[in-house]
Formats: structure tokens, sequence, C-alpha cells
């Protein structure tokens, strides 16, 4: 879940997160090259950056952070940061950002590059508190790529001469990659451990090889499957090498090597003589109907062989038949057509007349079989729950069932061929091998190791290179990576609940946690910012301080909010404390003060028309300054007042005295409380670092000049008094 830690902590845009110990000891101590910042410096100069994916990139490959991570052990966390794109609890942005800025504060173009000593570096990232093991397993992933070896291991292993195996250099539907990468895996890492990944690359075919060959006579002519199907145009004519994958009484699926579709003929077709497995060339049209790829007005060729099919299905839930029949859905909608898809669900029979449709359990839409044979329609009783495994093709209606459909030919209901399935013979022995040319696609896949067995994990996705091309990317940085796997995974699992985790692997076998908030996905990281100081020396060391200046105002406006909110709030905190429950005062006079002509003090607080400054401490909500002058507060309180407040030293005599008074009532009291009003958000620090705010405030006293004050955060938006130097004074 996306979270942004420094929500609540804004000041003028900068948020760092410490936490409680005595005045700077562990920061001294623990952080490299840190000072305590002097307290004396009236203006702070800021640069605002946010780090690209370039710079995660960078900062992993330095020599002075590649060093530091070795040395910690945690190299290959390193180089997760580079290529992930945010930093973790093990490698973080306070140990690896300083050395990055040192690199790039000297390069020509940098906005570091002409920083001053005490330039403060407002750095924002992304990080993760607490890195899931998978996505640190799955990138540092063994890597295995099946080899011709292995393929040859698959197809033919009790063949002893490799140069007369049979095989492919691919999967298939009859040598499944579920079934041998595994077994490949254990052979090629015997001593993995539990909970190891691996990334495995390999080719995959739909079809199946056929090896043909015979110890002598003449070679029959081989048959060469056509990759036309999957790029036909409407209307444009088409000749293509198919073999016959379903039947139906008006037409046949044909399958080459770009896919299947229908070939259809209408009422007068004959599907007597025909055979799944059987090899024909076709001719006709490209055209489409309800969603559905077909070829138009086709003329079927003799059969020329017969080979083995054996498609594998898609296993599909509710969500995928739904998902898969909003698909031609949209593609009748747009006037186009798509391939077949080879499926297997369960489904509950509906006869309706002539048709023969069904419902899914939990979706939304139905099934009809398509222009089914009789032997199809025989195999399916009303009211009855089968499994039917066949090519779905195009999108339907039932007005009956008041349902869209998703037309299916079967193959096989429960388990048995409603389509009759043609015999293959076996070739004799031959002296030489063969192998199978298929047309196939690359599959990047991982397995996790559990202790006995290689397996897939349910909860990972990895990208497809279907995937890349709809995204218009060939890899993904981390800002696109942010951009487009939260839209692809709302695609791919659209029934997705709240809290709903899963694993995204792209760019070999980079991984990222997602999860689902309900509404949308979201890659785990938070943002967050932390601050990096230039010191005397050039260089750049992590800064544990939220500096604020607090500005002046004009006849109580002013320009920044937070200054109006202190400035306020220290005559607030002074009416609430000092006058209401020090003098007894009543409360409701704060907001019944007076007429806005009429000067009007009550205790230490006075104004026309509202309290705007106070004499505990001499802040000004008026002016936006701090006035510590006896002769200020002489002007406005009575001398009897003033007596009774201040004692003694509210005399001439004692005017600097008086001032230094008034200074620790603000230094420890005053701004204290002011701050809590402004930042009640404020949180003590993690880690033994402490979350500290240095102010810097106009003080009038003899004249103008800048004060700087710096408070701890003990509790949730309670602040604490550290020192300030200018007064020489400093907690006890």
């Amino acid at each position: 879940m996306k979270r942004n830690i420094f929500k609540g902590l804004l000041v003028c845009g900068v948020a760092v997160a410490m936490a409680g110990c005595s005045e700077n000891t562990w920061n001294e101590d623990n952080l490299d090259g840190f000072e305590v910042p002097s307290l004396n410096t009236p203006k702070r100069t800021y640069i605002d950056y946010t780090l690209t994916s370039s710079d995660y990139s960078k900062l992993s490959k330095l020599k002075a952070n590649r060093q530091k991570a070795e040395a910690a052990g945690v190299l290959s966390q390193l180089d997760a940061v580079g290529s992930n794109g945010y930093f973790s609890d093990v490698v973080t942005a306070r140990d690896y950002i300083p050395a990055w800025l040192d690199s790039v504060a000297n390069t020509t173009g940098s906005v570091f590059k002409s920083a001053l000593v005490n330039t403060t570096a407002r750095i924002s990232y992304e990080t993760v508190a607490d890195m899931p093991v998978p996505v640190t397993g799955i990138n540092g992933a063994l890597e295995f790529e099946v080899s011709t070896d292995d393929y040859i291991a698959v197809y033919s292993p009790d063949e002893l001469d490799p140069e007369k195996a049979d095989y492919a250099e691919a999967f298939s539907p009859g040598h499944p990659a579920s079934k041998y990468v595994p077994q490949l895996l254990k052979s090629e890492f015997p001593n993995a451990t539990a909970g190891e990944y691996a990334y495995v690359t390999y080719n995959e075919s739909l079809t199946n090889p056929v090896f043909g060959g015979s110890t002598g006579g003449d070679e029959p002519e081989k048959f060469e499957l056509s990759d036309v199907l999957g790029s036909m145009v409407k209307n444009s004519p088409i000749d293509a090498n198919v073999y016959v994958s379903a039947i139906c009484a008006q037409g046949l699926m044909v399958t080459d090597k770009s896919g299947t579709c229908l070939a259809y003929t209408g009422k007068n077709f004959d599907a007597t003589p025909w055979k799944v497995g059987q090899q024909l060339n076709l001719t006709g049209k490209g055209g489409s109907y309800n969603g559905g790829l077909q070829v138009g007005s086709p003329v079927y060729g003799d059969v020329v062989g017969t080979q083995a099919v054996n498609t594998v299905a898609e296993e599909m839930d509710a969500a995928k038949w739904d998902a898969l029949t909003k698909t031609y859905a949209d593609a009748k909608t747009a006037g186009n057509g798509i391939l077949a898809k080879y499926v297997k669900v369960n489904a509950t029979i509906k006869i309706d007349g002539n048709y023969v449709n069904f419902t899914v359990a939990g979706a939304e839409n139905g099934g009809g079989l398509y222009q089914p044979t009789q032997a199809q329609k025989n195999a399916c009783a009303d009211g009855a729950s089968v499994v039917i495994e066949g090519w779905a093709l195009s999108r339907g209606w039932s007005n009956t069932l008041n349902l869209q459909l998703l037309n299916i030919i079967p193959v096989y209901i429960d388990g048995k061929a409603v389509c009759e399935i043609a015999e293959v013979k076996k070739a004799a022995a031959k002296a030489s091998r063969a192998v199978a040319d298929l047309a196939s696609t690359k599959v990047n896949a991982v397995y996790e190791y559990n202790g006995s067995a290689w397996t897939v994990p349910a909860d990972v996705y990895v990208l497809t290179a279907t995937d890349y091309k709809q995204m218009g990317v060939t890899t993904l940085n981390a800002d696109q990576a942010k951009k487009y796997l939260p839209m692809l995974f709302a695609k791919e699992y659209p029934y997705a609940a709240d809290g709903d985790v899963k694993y995204a692997v792209y760019n070999n076998h980079k991984c990222d946690q997602l999860v689902y908030n309900g509404t949308e996905w979201t890659i785990n990281t938070m943002t967050t910012m932390s601050q990096f100081v230039r010191t005397k020396d050039m260089s750049w060391i992590y800064d544990p301080t939220v500096y604020v200046t607090f500005e002046t105002g004009k006849s109580g406006n002013f320009t920044d909010e937070n200054s109006g909110k202190f400035w306020k709030g220290c005559v607030e905190w002074v009416w609430k404390n000092k006058c209401v429950e020090g003098l007894g005062l009543d409360a409701s006079l704060w907001d019944n003060w007076g007429a806005s002509d009429v000067f009007t003090t009550h205790g230490y607080c006075w104004g026309r028309g509202a309290a705007t400054q106070e004499g505990y401490s001499g802040a000004s909500a008026w002016y936006g300054n701090l006035d510590t002058k006896l002769s200020t507060v002489k002007k406005n309180i009575t001398e009897e007042e003033l007596n009774a407040y201040f004692g003694d030293v509210a005399t001439d005599a004692n005017k600097d005295q008086f001032s230094e008074l008034l200074q620790k009532h603000f230094a420890e009291e005053v701004a204290a409380g002011a701050l809590g009003m402004v930042f009640p958000d404020a949180k003590p620090g993690t880690d033994g670092i402490d979350q500290e705010y240095e102010i810097s405030i106009t003080q009038y006293n003899p004249s103008s000049h800048q004060v700087a004050i710096r408070y701890r955060v003990v509790a949730p938006g309670k602040f604490q008094f550290v020192e300030c130097e200018s007064w020489g004074l400093k907690a006890e």
C-alpha cells in the first residue's frame, strides 16, 4: 500500500522522522560527519529534488556505496535498489544518498553543483519498511534457460544416441513445461534450499510435434502448417495449410501456426467425413462474426495426413469466463474478430428449444454450444452438470436466459470426445533423429523450491511479451512500473479483494509487491523525504533536523500560513495558560475582546477587537515577531499589573534582565506550546534518532534580528525546548 509518511510534518515542503535521546548525542556519535548545526544561521538555502529511476541506478553503482554495502553484506540488496527504484530497511537513503550527492555535486548542470556550505538538500524518494521475502528472493533468483540437451531429454529420455533422438525446441501439450521444468530444476540445482526461487526461460508450443521418417523407401512430403489465420483481413483471400481442431454442424474449427478460427460453410455443411487432427489445405476469404475471426466461403482441400492434437485447455473460473466473454463482446462492438481460445469450464446445461445453452456458477455471462452436432447435443441433458472442453469462438445471446453468452464448439464433454478424433499412425523406426519445427513463443516463469519440489507460486505474475507490447515498451523503468503494473493487475485480477497481495516479475527477474486497497493496485512503497546538508569540506551528510522559518506579518496578515498559525498560537497559548488558568480571567473574553477601534488589555494580552500580542514572552501576532523590550510591555499594561506579573525585574534598571526573562518564557514555554498547535501530527523519530525542529524567528530588541531556537518532538504534537545559542539558553 502506498503511503505518504510525512503527511502532517510538512514544513514548507520539508519532512523527516527522528526519535528521542539527549541533546544530539546519538546524532553526533552515530551519524558520520554530523555536526550540531549552528543556531546563528539566519536563513537556509534549500534544494528540493525527487530521485528518478536513473538516480537509483547510478547510486547503486557508485564505488563508495558498493564498498559500504559489501562490508555490510548487503550488496545484492543495493543492486535491488538500483533496479527496483526504492530503498529498504536494509539499504537506507540515509546511508547511501550522501555518496550520490557528492558525485552529482561535481557534475556540470547539476542543481547541486553551486550549493554553498549549509545548503540543505531535501530529497524525496521511495522506500519499503520491510522488504517482502518473495521480492528479495526473486530479485536474487537462480537463473535457468532450457537448452537443446534438456529438450532432447524431455522428448527422447531413452535414446542413448543424441544424434538419433526426436525432439522439439519447445515444450508442447504432450510434454508440458509444468511437468518437466520441476524435474530439470531439481537436476540443475541439487543443493537448493527451501524458499529459493528460480527464473526459468523456455519455449512453448500449443501443438504437439509429429516425428516422421522410416528405415527405407521414399520419405512422404512433409505437411507444413501455414502462419496466416491470425493475420487475416476481412474480405481478403485466405490460402492456409491447417488441421481440424473441432467440428460443428455448419463448419470446422481449423488451426495453423498462428492460431485457431472457424471455417464457416452453413447449413449445407456435411460434418460426417471430418475428424479432429486431419490435415488439409483451406481457401476462402477473411471475415468475422460476433467478435470471432472466421474463414468465409471455405473450400476444403483433400485430407493429406493426420496429426495428434493435444491442446492444453485453460481452466475457466467465473472471473475468467466473464473476462473472456467481454473480450469477444468488445471485439464485436468494434467490428473486429479475434482468434478462438481453447478452454475447459464447469457448466449447468439449459436446453432452450433447439439451442443448448449453459450457465457457469458465479459468472455474469452464460455459454452456448455453437451449431452443435447430434453427438454434442446427446451429451447434454437439461439441468446436467458437465465439464465442457473446447474452442470458445464468439459472443452470443439468449433471450430465454436473458444472458450474454460465450459460444463454444466442444471437443470433449465430461472427458468423452464429442468430435471424432483421427487415428495417428506411428512412423517406423528411423536411422536419424527428427527435429520438429513447431511454432512457439518464449516464456519466462518463476518457480519456488518448497524443500522437496519446485512449484509455480500462485501469487506471482510474470509479464509476457504481449504485456510489454500493450504497454508500448520493451522494459519497464521504476516510473513506468508504478504507472503500468497497477493497470495490468486491474485487468488480470478484476475480482481482487481489499488487502490482496500479488508479485509482478519483469525486466528479467525484477520483482515488485503490489497490494490491492479495495479501489486500486499500488506498488507497496512509501514516499518519504530526508534532508542532507553540505558541510564545510563540501561533502554531504544526513541532517536529522526540520528547519522552519516563521515570517513576519503586517497588521495580523501573513503570506505564509504556518507563520500566521505560529504567532497567533503564541498569543492564544499565553491567554489559555497564563491569563485564564494562571490569573483566573474569564475564558469567554477571548471571543468577546471588544470593539475593533478600541485598544483593550486583559491580563498579559492586548489588541483592538482581538488579542494580537502578549507580554508574558513578547510574541506579536500583529507584527509576526518577538518584542521583549520592557518599554513595549509598559505601554500596554498598567504599572500595578506590571509589578504583580514581573516584580522587581520590571524596572528600567533591570531592563536587560526583563528581556532575558521574556526570552526564557518564549523559548521554554510559549513557542513550544505554539509549535504543537502548528504541527499537531509531528511524531518522535525512530531508530534512536532525534526528531528535532529548528525554528528561526525575528526578535525586536533593540532592533530587528534573527534568532534560531531548537526543539525536540517528545510525544505526538508535543515539543520540548533544547537550546538557543543566541540567548545562551539550554535545556537543563
